[in-house]
Order: structure tokens, then C-alpha cells, then sequence
């Protein structure tokens, strides 16, 4: 450990003062640990500068080129297909994306399944509710309102793993882009 000797003007000498006798700490704890947030910090802004990097002019493109072996590129095509993107372009825009910033981004094909799902479950849901509002106004529920009961919330659970499945489906094909 080496010794350092430090001035401080009158005004934050009284404030490392109030943090000694408000923390119970030794003063060269307390400098220890605002050297070590201030540190935190900027390593947190650095993360945060290159994971949400930010180009000023959105508006301009830059065009990149650059050579692939020909197994790549069959690769990539074969991709597409998988994707749904509309050429070899987007295909690599979307990948490179991808491994540049912290969250995933998801393809169109993959967003219209969850919003498919969400629409037949909430679909379901009003079913079940109406039902509900039946039976809290003392209506008699006849024999078929029973089965559809069941059958909604048979066909809610159904539509509940399925989307529970293609959750599963589309992170494990989002952790292999990495």
C-alpha cells in the first residue's frame, strides 16, 4: 500500500467530514469507494456507448463490401429461407446487428407469430369471460356453456404452451446468432 498525501480545500474537507461521521468509515475508505464508483461509472458509460452505439445522421448509408467464401454464402441463402429476410443483404444487416448490440432483435416472421398467439389467447379470454359474467349474474348456464368452458380453457392452455414452445424456439435461434 503506498502513501499519498491530499489536500483538500475547507468545503470538501467538511463534506468527507460528514460522510466519516454519517458512514463510520475511515476517510480513506470513503475516497476508496468514490474512486471506485467513479470508476463504475465510466466503465458502465463505455459499455453503454458501444452497445448502444448511436450514429448522428441516420439518414446516410454506408455501403461495405467485402468477399465470402461460396460455403458462407450458400449458408446465408440457406438462412433466408429460415428467416424470412428478402435478400443476402438484409440477411447479413440483420446478423451483424445482431452481434453488435445487447438486445436481440426479432425478425417480422418471428413478431407476427407473437402477435398471432397473443390475439387467439385474448380471443379465448373474452370467451371465458363472458362466461364469467353469466355466472356472476346468477344466469343458468346450460350444459354446452359448461363444455365451452372447458374447451376455452383447454384451448387457452394449448395456446399457452405453444407460445411457451415458440418463445423456447425463437431464443434458441436468437442465442445461435451470436
Amino acid at each position: 500500500m503506498s502513501k499519498r498525501i491530499l489536500n483538500f480545500n475547507d468545503e470538501v474537507d467538511f463534506k468527507l467530514q460528514e460522510l466519516k461521521k454519517e458512514l463510520g468509515m475511515p476517510t480513506n475508505k470513503i475516497i476508496a469507494l468514490i474512486i471506485n464508483e467513479k470508476l463504475e461509472d465510466l466503465k458502465r458509460l463505455k459499455r453503454e456507448y458501444v452497445e448502444d452505439l448511436k450514429i448522428e445522421d441516420t439518414n446516410s448509408e454506408t455501403e461495405i463490401r467485402f468477399r465470402i467464401k461460396e460455403k458462407e454464402k450458400i449458408f446465408l441463402e440457406e438462412q433466408i429461407k429460415k428467416t424470412g429476410n428478402n435478400s443476402l443483404t438484409s440477411e447479413i444487416k440483420y446478423r451483424l446487428i445482431n452481434s453488435i448490440y445487447k438486445n436481440k432483435y426479432f425478425l417480422p416472421i418471428e413478431l407476427s407469430e407473437f402477435k398471432n398467439l397473443t390475439f387467439q389467447i385474448k380471443r379465448i379470454g373474452l370467451n371465458i369471460n363472458g362466461i364469467f359474467k353469466r355466472v356472476n349474474f346468477k344466469e343458468e348456464l346450460k350444459s354446452d356453456d359448461y363444455i365451452n368452458l372447458q374447451n376455452s380453457i383447454n384451448e387457452v392452455n394449448e395456446k399457452i404452451d405453444l407460445m411457451n414452445n415458440e418463445v423456447k424456439n425463437i431464443l434458441k435461434f436468437a442465442s445461435n446468432r451470436d
